[in-house]
């Protein structure tokens, strides 16, 4: 239900950016034993307000299924701006950011959902980092991170982080966590 509530707040927050004519494009994935692009294929435009609509009921909707395949969900995003950014002929650093917000450990599946496995943090860094290096070895796309609940492995959700020119944060549930998440995409948007 915090993840949610956080996906909602993140939603209202790009909705008043964006209301008079702002730039910003995003999309949502939900990310399990598999991957699922919650708007679509592509990155959709913050103005539109049936975007905005659109992935209010999306995330309303949606339902915890299963494991924490970041290591793949990762590499899709980073993969879906590199493209995007490829596609546009555009060095827009507003495209070049990934928000992973999480509650869970990292894990590989292994075809069947029962059988997948966590996985060490160094493959899942790995993993990671090889899908956003640039041909000067380092990172491309700014990767920032946020723990939510007890389960997420917030080690390696730091390490991802930083590997990848990014913030990590926890988010408290005892806390406000629309406070905590304006403090984080305030520093997160200075970077």
């Amino acid at each position: 239900a915090q993840l949610k509530r956080a996906m909602l707040e993140i939603i209202k927050d790009l909705e008043e950016k964006n209301r008079d004519g702002g730039r910003d494009r995003f999309n949502i994935m939900l990310f399990s034993t598999g991957t699922e692009w919650l708007l679509g294929e592509g990155l959709k435009e913050a103005s539109d307000p049936s975007v905005i609509n659109q992935a209010r009921q999306a995330i309303e909707g949606a339902e915890a299924k299963g494991w924490t395949n970041i290591g793949e969900a990762l590499e899709q995003a980073i993969n879906l701006l590199r493209d995007e950014k490829i596609g546009s002929g555009t060095s827009n650093r507003l495209t070049q950011t990934v928000y992973c917000l999480t509650d869970g450990r990292p894990v590989l599946p292994q075809g069947n959902p029962v059988k997948a496995q966590v996985i060490s943090r160094d493959v899942i860094r790995d993993q990671i980092f090889a899908a956003n290096e640039n041909a000067d070895g380092e990172a491309e796309i700014q990767v920032h991170t946020m723990a939510f609940g007890n389960d997420a492995d917030e080690v390696a959700l730091k390490e991802i982080a930083q590997d990848n020119f990014g913030l990590y944060r926890k988010i408290y549930s005892d806390s406000d966590a629309n406070l905590q998440l304006r403090g984080f995409f305030k520093e997160a948007s200075a970077i």
